[in-house]
C-alpha cells in the first residue's frame, strides 16, 4: 500500500513544499532567515522528500559554521547561542 504522503501521490509540491521553494530556498537566494529554511526542512523530512531536496539540506550544511553554530540569516554573525539544525520548536 502506498502512502497518501507520497511524493508519488501527490507530486513533489506537497503542501506547496516546492512552489514556495523560492522564498525559503538557499539555492535561490543568497541570504535567507534560517527559522525560515529550518521549517521547510522540516517539512520536507516529514513528507519523505529528502532525496528530492538533498541540494537543500547541501546548501544548509554550506552555511553552518565551524563549531556546528547558525546565524539567524545564512550570510549572518552567529548568535548567542548554539541552535542546532532541524531542532523540534518548542
Amino acid at each position: 500500500m502506498r502512502s497518501i504522503l507520497s511524493s508519488s501521490s501527490l507530486g513533489y509540491n506537497c503542501f506547496g513544499v516546492a512552489s514556495a521553494r523560492p522564498t525559503w530556498s538557499l539555492l535561490q537566494a543568497k541570504s535567507r532567515a534560517l527559522d525560515v529554511v529550518n521549517h521547510a526542512l522540516r517539512v520536507i523530512v516529514q513528507l519523505n522528500l529528502v532525496p528530492v531536496y538533498e541540494d537543500e539540506f547541501m546548501a544548509l550544511v554550506a552555511v553552518q559554521h565551524p563549531d556546528g553554530a547558525w546565524a539567524d540569516h545564512s550570510l549572518g554573525v552567529r548568535g548567542g547561542s548554539a541552535t542546532p539544525a532541524l531542532a523540534p520548536e518548542t
